[in-house]
C-alpha cells in the first residue's frame, strides 16, 4: 500500500520569475492576456504561448492548458504550463484553488519534485486570499486516492512548492491554506478506509492521535460509557456488529475566545452502514464504509480550528 498523502513544503515569494528554483513552472493566465510586464515568459518559450495565442489553440479559457518548454540558462525550470483562469475581472478563490490543484497533479504525473506557480493580479481576488486558495489547491493535489489498488502507474510526489505574488508575501495566508489542505487530506484518508480496517476502536484511536498534535481536549467514550449515557440508539446500531462502539468528543477551549457562544459541530461517525444490509445492491456495498465521512470532516475541521487558533469555543 503506497503513502495516501503528503504535504509539500509551500512558500510564497516576490523574486523575479527566473529567480524562481523549481523543475515546474506554472504561469496562470487569464482570456486574452497579453503578458503585460511578463513578456520574458514567452520569450523564455520560445514563443510557443504567443503562436499557439495566434494561432487559436490556448487562449486563457478557464482550465484550458498548455504545456512549452522552456528554454535560457537563466532559467531553473525545464517545463511549462500554462493554465487559463478565464476572464480577469469574473475571477474566485475557488478557480484559483481548482487550477493549483490541475497544476500539481501535471507536475505529480511528469515526477517533477518541485512546482512554481506564478499568478497574475486580479481585484477580484485580494493577494492573500489568492495565496491562501493556491497554497490549497497544490496540497491537495498532493493525495493518492487509489492506495489500495494494485497498479505499476504510481506517481511521483511535491516536496515543494513556491508561490510567487506580485506584492508582500503572506506567510499567514500560506499556513492558513497549507493548514486547511492537510487536514482536508486526512479526512480524505479515513473517509477511503475499508471497514475492516477502520473500526470504531481504529477510528478514535486516530482521532485522539491527531488531537495529540494539536490544542483539543479529547474524550473516548466506550460501550460502558454510551450505555451509562442511555444512548439506546447507537447501542442498537453497534449490536449489528462484533466490534463494540466508540463515542469521540473533542473540545477547543482557547483563553481569548471572541465570545462566550460555542460552536457545534457534530459529525456521524458509522465506520460501515450495516442499515437494511439485506435489501441494499451489492454493486454499492462498498460506499458504505464512506458512512462515517462526517466524523473524518469534523475531526479534522477541529484539527484545523485548532492548529490555526481560531479565537472561537468548538465542541
Amino acid at each position: 500500500m503506497h503513502t495516501v498523502y503528503k504535504t509539500p513544503a509551500v512558500t510564497a515569494t516576490t523574486r523575479p520569475i527566473r529567480d524562481l528554483k523549481a523543475d515546474f513552472l506554472v504561469i496562470l493566465v487569464f482570456e486574452n492576456d497579453d503578458l503585460k510586464g511578463d513578456r520574458d515568459l514567452d520569450r523564455a518559450s520560445g514563443g510557443e504561448y504567443s503562436a499557439a495565442v495566434t494561432r487559436g489553440a490556448f487562449a486563457g479559457k478557464l482550465y484550458e492548458q498548455l504545456f512549452t518548454p522552456i528554454s535560457g540558462d537563466q532559467w531553473n525550470a525545464r517545463q511549462a504550463l500554462w493554465v487559463g483562469l478565464g476572464p480577469r475581472t469574473d475571477l474566485t478563490a475557488e478557480q484559483l484553488r481548482r487550477a493549483a490543484t490541475i497544476a500539481g497533479l501535471a507536475a505529480r504525473q511528469r515526477r517533477f519534485g518541485s512546482m512554481a506557480l506564478v499568478v497574475r493580479s486580479s481585484p477580484a481576488v485580494p493577494g492573500s486570499r489568492a495565496v491562501q486558495a493556491l497554497a490549497e489547491g497544490a496540497v491537495l493535489a498532493n493525495y493518492e486516492g487509489a492506495s489500495y489498488k494494485t497498479s505499476d502507474d504510481s506517481i511521483g510526489w511535491l516536496d515543494r512548492v513556491e508561490i510567487r505574488v506580485d506584492d508582500d508575501a503572506d506567510t499567514k495566508a500560506v499556513e492558513r491554506g497549507r493548514v486547511l489542505a492537510e487536514c482536508t487530506n486526512v479526512a480524505r484518508a479515513l473517509s477511503n478506509e475499508p471497514g475492516n480496517v477502520l473500526t470504531p476502536r481504529e477510528f478514535a484511536g486516530r482521532a485522539a492521535k491527531l488531537a495529540r498534535s494539536t490544542d483539543l481536549k479529547v474524550e473516548i467514550l466506550d460501550e460502558k460509557k454510551i450505555a451509562g449515557l442511555k444512548m439506546g440508539m447507537l447501542m442498537g446500531v453497534a449490536r449489528g456488529s462484533s466490534e463494540p462502539p466508540r463515542l469521540v468528543v473533542l473540545r477547543y477551549e482557547p483563553k481569548k475566545a471572541a465570545h462566550k457562544a460555542v460552536l457545534g459541530l457534530v459529525g456521524k461517525g458509522i465506520t460501515f452502514d450495516t442499515g437494511g444490509i439485506s435489501i441494499k445492491p451489492a454493486e454499492n456495498m462498498d460506499k458504505m464504509k464512506d458512512d462515517m465521512s462526517g466524523g473524518a470532516a469534523v475531526i479534522c475541521a477541529m484539527a484545523a480550528i485548532s492548529r490555526l487558533k481560531l479565537p472561537a469555543r468548538c465542541r
